[in-house]
């Protein structure tokens, strides 16, 4: 259930067709409720904490619907290997693709890597808008077993610093 524009929403993925109905005007104005079929060959989808953009993965692709500008935008980030994803803020999505943490604009035009070798069940959490904590994966060596170690990422205009116990790392 999200609002947008004096607008309720109901958006229901149906696991059995892998169709997501999106309902309007669900509890406010019943008389005009309305069903429409937002995707087909739909596995996941999310809604923006402002209510604004819902995006949903269509054969991998990232497609994301504006409900203030009536607009779809459909790009080539793909979304394969896609294991969960978060809202860092109203315009930005984390997504754990396979292993990587991107990030990713509300449209899909940009997909910024911001880290590799993590858990593919690392939960994505944010702190702030400006901060991201994950669980990455330590290699095993001949003396020590293969463990996680939190990581967190601070995302700042014009670098993205890396924090672990050992230290910092920066990358632009």
């Amino acid at each position: 259930y999200f609002r947008t524009n004096n607008t309720d929403y109901l958006a229901v993925l149906v696991g059995d067709t892998k169709q997501l109905i999106v309902n309007a005007n669900v509890l406010r104005n019943s008389s005009q409720r309305t069903t429409n079929i937002a995707g087909r060959n739909i596995t996941a989808f999310t809604v923006s904490p402002n209510g604004r953009y819902l995006v949903h993965n269509s054969n991998d692709q990232f497609v994301t619907i504006d409900y203030e500008r009536f607009k779809r935008y459909r790009f080539q980030t793909s979304l394969a290997g896609l294991t969960s994803w978060k809202w860092m803020n109203d315009q930005h999505i984390a997504a754990n693709l396979a292993g990587s943490v991107k990030l990713i604009d509300f449209d899909g035009q940009n997909a910024e890597l911001i880290g590799d070798g993590i858990s593919p069940s690392s939960p994505l959490l944010f702190s702030d808008n400006k901060s991201l904590l994950f669980f990455k994966q330590i290699p095993a060596s001949e003396t020590t077993p293969e463990k996680p170690q939190l990581t967190q990422y601070f995302l700042v205009p014009d670098k993205i610093i890396e924090a672990t116990r050992s230290g910092q790392q920066t990358r632009s």
